[in-house]
């Protein structure tokens, strides 16, 4: 058994050169998302939906392409122990919401989104689906053949929270890039999951059960999408 500091140790080496080369592919892919969803942008409103029609076509690119390869492997049923995850999450959310609404009189929340109730909907369902389509099972897998495991999720992790700026070529060249904290982490925390189960579904369900603290924190106590919106942006 491995001591903390054996296995800190241990982690795989990376080179300075496949160093720069991941940098410089991560910010290159992040702003070339970036600017597929700008030009989307002009046909669909809010950002948001333009993103998810891009991510839900290359999503779908990745899973024809994976098939025909054979690969269908990451799309296999995994067990019900993969639920407890988001499960644990969503109620961990749901009571400290709870809890700090019975300690301060906090003014009822109008409905779970005030838009509409399609909007949930995709956060919850469409979002997750398509983003760990292109994010874990495409992005992720490529960069796993091309670097070691833990780099390769690293990365994979910072392209995902980047491109959740959805940042262009004039935002780059005009430093306005940023690394979002909860994309970043939720993105680590994905792809642990498919290198554990072998399988992309429990990323689908952890993305799903982070979106939907959303709609648990605008229902129970809203203060706390506030208090937690350095995650959320």
């Amino acid at each position: 058994m491995l001591s903390a500091r054996e296995a800190l140790w241990r982690l795989p080496s990376l080179q300075v050169k496949e160093g720069l080369w991941l940098l410089a592919a991560t910010f290159g892919v992040a702003v070339a998302l970036g600017e597929c969803y700008a030009a989307a942008a002009i046909w669909l409103a809010p950002p948001w939906l333009a993103a998810l029609g891009i991510n839900g076509l290359l999503g779908a690119l990745v899973l024809v392409w994976q098939v025909k390869r054979g690969d269908a492997k990451l799309y296999a049923p995994v067990a019900l122990r993969w639920f407890t995850p988001p499960l644990v999450l969503l109620g961990l959310c749901g009571c400290l919401a709870w809890m700090s609404r019975q300690m301060v009189a906090v003014a009822p929340v109008a409905a779970v989104v005030s838009q509409s109730i399609s909007v949930p909907w995709a956060w919850l369902v469409c979002v997750p689906i398509a983003e760990e389509l292109v994010f874990r099972a495409g992005i992720g897998q490529i960069l796993a053949r091309l670097a070691p495991r833990l780099w390769a999720a690293w990365f994979s992790a910072a392209i995902f929270a980047l491109a959740h700026a959805q940042p262009t070529v004039s935002h780059f060249v005009a430093g306005q890039v940023g690394l979002a904290v909860g994309p970043f982490l939720l993105g680590l925390a994905c792809e642990a999951l498919v290198a554990a189960s072998g399988s992309i579904l429990p990323g689908i369900l952890l993305h799903a059960a982070c979106n939907a603290t959303v709609v648990v924190f605008q229902t129970v106590d809203a203060r706390w999408l506030e208090w937690l919106k350095f995650l959320y942006l």
